[in-house]
């Protein structure tokens, strides 16, 4: 069985990239085996004004010796001020012997913080 662990990442639009973790969760390979990752639009989208860049059919190949791999996914810090918003990954097989669970991951953007850390306001009355 080949998965996402763990299927929700939560992420801050300014941190550039999401890095989603894939493994083989029981049995032994004898053989190597392959998925495909591919990203899907939610409530944030890959297309203009884009709040990530789209991946699609990224081959991940595991071998006896490998149990384990990561796909990464670029975030695109567009400076709008906008609510938490997600989209998904998601893995397929070629390979009918290849079980896919959980095949699909939420990533869940929350929006750049629009003050530095450091910023202090000021009221007048």
């Amino acid at each position: 069985m080949v998965g996402f662990r763990p299927d929700l990442y939560t992420v801050v639009e300014a941190e550039g990239t999401v890095t989603l973790s894939v493994f083989i969760f029981s049995g032994t390979l004898e053989r190597q085996a392959v998925v495909f990752f591919s990203t899907t639009d939610g409530s944030a989208t890959s297309v203009a004004p884009a709040d990530f860049v789209s991946r699609s059919n990224v081959r991940l190949t595991f071998s006896p010796s490998v149990n384990s791999t990561t796909v990464t996914v670029d975030l695109i810090n567009d400076g709008i001020v906008e609510n938490r918003e997600e989209f998904y990954g998601n893995l397929s097989a070629t390979d009918s012997a290849i079980t896919l669970s959980p095949d699909a991951a939420i990533v869940s953007i929350a929006p750049a913080s629009t003050q530095d850390e450091d910023s202090t306001c000021e009221f007048y009355h």
